[in-house]
């Protein structure tokens, strides 16, 4: 059994993480600053009671931006994409060595290395190289303190709103626990193939993470592909035909509005059927994954994020089930090794296909050409 953490609930979590959008446009038109990026700050207020989740974080950001931006430069050149990608793959190796380290102190089971955490480092990384450690670092706990006043002063009126969450199995991953690090590894490396490959989008990074675990629970994945949907309607054909909105304010606006459409949505349902949605249980996840899908909607279009969506999770849930198989020596199923080299077979097929068409073309007969006359 995992250890007991302290917490907001549920709903004070979710308040936290919209508010904290909110803040991070504020602080970034108040003072250019950026907060590793919109969700940061709700996500850093909402683990604002349990201080060695902070600290997690924190030395996580700071391990994974002294590798990535100040060593790996002296052998290599990253930038840009890579450079994210690079962010993100060392902040997830990072979270599974700092979990025994951090166990040492408050037991097994750190939030901070669950669901979204593993990549809320790595955005915090990514802004410490561009505007340095103490401008970044000043500007995520700031804004994590001001996404967490409102939850705090309900916590004032009502001290019951605190719970002992459990961190553990909340009933919606196809394989343990412990593979929650390598599906984030292959769900960002599936993602970056996709795009490279087919420019196609999921959901950025941990997009095809999400899909892949909702893909075997019906319910879980309609949530997503729905509200991903509806938050693209309501904000691409709704408000920005009354709005003027772009860049950060477009995007802070997707996140918002599907935030609070994803919340309203699990309110109802779980209301009337309680162990419906899954991954109402992941509360910051239910509320950011359908934004990014919508995100990307805008990006490309709905088909395209639909396409991605299939193939990515496809990838990520196959090769995840095929490797948990493997290293547990646990049965696996039929569908897991098919899906897996379809999906891959699709992925490399920009690579592969020509060389594919032209070894099955049939060799071409050499013919003869007129007669000429003979050279003096």
């Amino acid at each position: 059994m995992l250890a007991a953490v302290q917490l907001f609930d549920q709903d004070l979590v979710r308040l936290t993480f919209v508010v904290g959008i909110a803040v991070s446009v504020l602080v970034y038109e108040r003072t250019h600053t950026t907060t590793g990026s919109l969700v940061v700050p709700g996500y850093i207020g909402a683990q604002l009671l349990d201080p060695v989740a902070l600290l997690a974080t924190g030395l996580n950001a700071y391990i994974t931006y002294w590798l990535v931006s100040v060593l790996l430069p002296r052998y290599a050149a990253v930038y840009g994409r890579s450079r994210f990608v690079a962010n993100i793959a060392v902040s997830i190796l990072l979270s599974v060595l700092l979990g025994p380290v951090m166990g040492l102190i408050t037991g097994p089971g750190i939030p901070v290395l669950d669901s979204i955490g593993y990549v809320i480092p790595a955005l915090i990384a990514y802004d410490m190289n561009r505007q340095g450690v103490k401008v970044t670092s000043a500007a995520v706990m700031a804004a994590g303190a001001m996404a967490a006043i409102p939850a705090l002063l309900l916590v004032l009126i009502d001290p019951g709103r605190i719970d002992a969450l459990p961190v553990g199995d909340v009933g919606l991953f196809v394989v343990g626990q412990a593979w929650l690090p390598a599906i984030a590894l292959v769900s960002t490396a599936i993602s970056t193939s996709m795009f490279s490959a087919h420019g196609l989008r999921a959901g950025g990074f941990v997009g095809p993470m999400y899909l892949a675990l909702a893909a075997v629970h019906p319910a879980q994945l309609l949530f997503f592909l729905a509200l991903s949907v509806a938050t693209y309607l309501v904000v691409h054909k709704g408000l920005k035909r009354i709005m003027i909105v772009f860049g950060r304010r477009k995007f802070a606006i997707m996140l918002m509005g599907g935030s609070l459409l994803s919340w309203a949505v699990i309110s109802a349902v779980s209301s009337r059927y309680p162990d419906l949605l899954l991954i109402s249980r992941l509360p910051i996840t239910a509320l950011f994954v359908p934004a990014l899908l919508a995100n990307d909607m805008e990006r490309t279009s709905i088909s395209e994020v639909m396409v991605g969506g299939v193939l990515a999770a496809s990838a990520t849930l196959s090769i995840t089930v095929v490797a948990g198989g493997l290293v547990d020596e646990s049965a696996i199923p039929l569908w897991a090794p098919l899906a897996m080299v379809v999906s891959l077979v699709a992925l490399a097929w920009p690579r592969i296909g020509p060389r594919i068409t032209r070894a099955l073309q049939p060799p071409k007969l050499a013919t003869e050409g007129p007669e000429s006359e003979p050279e003096l």
